[in-house]
């Protein structure tokens, strides 16, 4: 999970405000082909850390914690949404687990988005 999240997620949000600062840079400065392809680089590196969080992190997170395989795990396949009802051996304490991705991976989702529609307004 470590490799995933500060190796490849952290790079590619790093890219995300590298290319929206260059973007601002050239739209403020007139230039609006090197903006757009600015916009597009932000887009593509948003969408690529969404789907990038959404394939690898619930094989890293099994692979860490062995969170779906062991004995008292969810008890199903690995998947980054998911609920699970957990009973203790004596039956008398149930416990509900959920898990989804948060508000952040929504933003990344949104802002690459947005910065594939800039890119194609720009165009335009």
């Amino acid at each position: 999970m470590y490799d995933l999240m500060n190796g490849k997620i952290k790079n590619l949000l790093y890219i995300i405000l590298l290319a929206g600062g260059v973007a601002l840079y050239f739209l403020n400065d007139g230039d609006r082909e090197k903006g757009a392809l600015a916009c597009l680089a932000m887009g593509g590196a948003g969408l690529l850390a969404v789907l990038l969080f959404a394939s690898s992190f619930p094989e890293a997170m099994d692979d860490d914690l062995d969170s779906f395989e062991s004995s008292d795990g969810f008890d199903e396949d690995p998947s980054i949404f998911g609920d699970d009802t957990q009973k203790d051996e004596d039956s008398t304490v149930e416990t509900d687990r959920s898990w989804r991705p948060g508000f952040a991976f929504a933003l990344v989702g949104l802002s690459g988005i947005i910065g594939i529609a800039a890119y194609f307004e720009l165009k335009n």
